[in-house]
C-alpha cells in the first residue's frame, strides 16, 4: 500500500522508506489519540459543543499521542507536533477535526494514514522547522 502512496506523491525507493519509517512513529500515536478522542467524541454532541472546545480537544489529543512518538529525523518532536496541530486547526473547522478524528479512529490504521498524507504538504513544511 505504502508504494501505491510513493508513487502518487512520486517519491524516490529511500524517501519512500524514510516516509514509511517516520509514518510508523506518527502513526501510532495518532492511532492512540484517534482512539482516545473517538471516546471523547462520543460523549458529546458537537452541536452543543463550540468550536473552540472542539479545537482545544483536538489539539490536546494529537499533542499527546504525537508526541509520545518519535518522528525519524526531527530535532524536536514536541515542536514538530505542535506544528503539525496548528496546520491541523488552520484547515479544518472543530466539527470537521471532530469528524476527522472519529473516521480515523474507526478505520483503524488506515484512517492516520490517508489523513496524513492529505496533510503532506504541511507535514513537510513542519519538518523542515523542526
Amino acid at each position: 500500500m505504502l508504494e501505491g502512496l510513493c508513487s502518487i506523491i512520486k517519491l524516490k525507493d529511500l524517501s519512500c522508506l524514510q516516509m514509511t519509517r517516520s509514518l510508523i512513529g506518527l502513526l501510532t500515536g495518532s492511532i492512540f489519540f484517534a482512539s482516545l478522542f473517538n471516546g471523547v467524541a462520543h460523549a458529546q454532541e458537537p452541536a452543543q459543543t463550540s468550536d473552540t472546545q472542539l479545537r482545544g480537544s483536538f489539539r490536546q489529543g494529537f499533542l499527546k499521542g504525537c508526541s509520545s512518538g518519535k518522528t525519524k529525523g526531527i530535532k524536536n518532536q514536541l515542536e514538530f507536533c505542535t506544528c503539525l496541530a496548528d496546520a491541523y486547526n488552520k484547515r479544518y473547522n472543530g466539527v470537521t477535526l471532530n469528524a476527522i478524528s472519529v473516521l480515523a479512529g474507526q478505520s483503524g490504521a488506515k484512517g492516520p494514514l490517508l489523513v496524513d498524507v492529505m496533510m503532506t504538504p504541511e507535514r513537510q513544511a513542519c519538518a523542515l522547522v523542526n
